[in-house]
C-alpha cells in the first residue's frame, strides 16, 4: 500500500493491528512488537495525509516512546533502529515550524546526535579501508 501512495487505507489496518496487540496477554514483547509495528505504519502514512500532520506527530511520538520501552526488555536485540531513526527524522521534520518549541527542540537534538553516530560509524568503515590498503 505505501508503494501505491494509498496511505487512507493505511491506518484502518494498523488500527486494527494496534487493536489485536492490545489483546495479547502475557507476552510483553510480542504485544510491545506489534504495536510498534502498528503506530510506525500509522504515523509514517499520516505524515503523506496534509489533513492528518498533527495525528502523525502523536502517533510517531507514541511509536518513538514504544520502541525505548521495547529497548528495555530483555531480547530486544536491535530491531527497531531503523524505524526509530525514521521516525526522530520525521519528527523533527513536521515540528521545525516551530523551531521554538521545546518540542522540536528535542527532536532536533536527537536527529543530531543520531547524524553524529553514522558519521562516527562511516568514518570507522573509512578508517578499516585504509588499514586494508595499508597491509597490502
Amino acid at each position: 500500500m505505501f508503494d501505491n501512495k494509498r496511505y487512507t487505507e493505511i491506518r484502518p489496518h494498523c488500527l486494527t493491528l494496534l487493536q489485536r496487540a492490545e489483546k495479547i496477554p502475557n507476552d510483553e514483547w510480542l504485544k510491545h512488537y506489534f504495536l510498534i509495528k502498528g503506530t510506525y505504519c500509522a504515523g509514517i502514512a499520516a505524515t503523506h495525509i496534509p489533513a492528518s500532520q498533527l495525528d502523525a506527530e502523536g502517533t510517531l511520538s507514541r511509536c518513538y516512546d514504544l520502541i525505548e520501552v521495547f529497548y528495555t526488555m530483555k531480547h530486544h536485540s536491535n530491531m527497531f533502529d531503523l524505524e526509530r531513526t525514521h521516525v526522530i527524522e520525521r519528527l523533527e521534520t513536521l515540528t521545525r515550524l516551530r523551531s521554538y518549541d521545546p518540542v522540536h527542540q528535542k527532536w532536533r537534538a536527537l536527529a543530531e546526535q543520531r547524524q553524529q553516530v553514522l558519521e562516527q560509524e562511516d568514518n570507522s568503515l573509512e578508517l578499516l579501508q585504509e588499514l586494508s590498503i595499508a597491509e597490502q
